[in-house]
């Protein structure tokens, strides 16, 4: 899928809710290869903003897996993710249009993971 530039915050809403939408859709079957269920949280939001996003990632070698959005990042967890991954809403975007390499990302201290990865 390709992500384009938002012009506004309900824009890039509106394409990240189309971006996990397809991600929940690749998830709806067992992921072939995959040796355990994983749970991949993504907290998106500006740096220490409470009133940001989360999307939940669930995969699983033996069941359907899909894409949650549970609550704001201030909201309770439903459970313990395997891997946390925090950007602003903007970065998000960039990574996932290509714009910004994941690595480069994480380098420039613009992305952190946690968990275990």
């Amino acid at each position: 899928m390709q992500v384009v530039a938002a012009a506004s915050e309900a824009d890039a809403l509106a394409t990240l809710g189309a971006y996990f939408d397809a991600l929940s859709r690749a998830l709806a079957v067992p992921v072939e290869g995959l040796r355990k269920r994983c749970l991949v949280r993504f907290e998106l939001g500006a740096p220490g903003d409470a009133a940001g996003w989360v999307w939940e990632l669930r995969a699983a070698p033996d069941a359907a897996g899909g894409v949650t959005s549970p609550g704001d990042a201030g909201g309770a967890a439903s459970e313990t993710a395997d891997v946390t991954i925090s950007c602003t809403l903007q970065h998000f975007l960039e990574i996932a249009s290509g714009r910004l390499k994941p690595a480069a990302a994480m380098l420039r201290g613009l992305i952190r993971v946690r968990g275990d990865h």
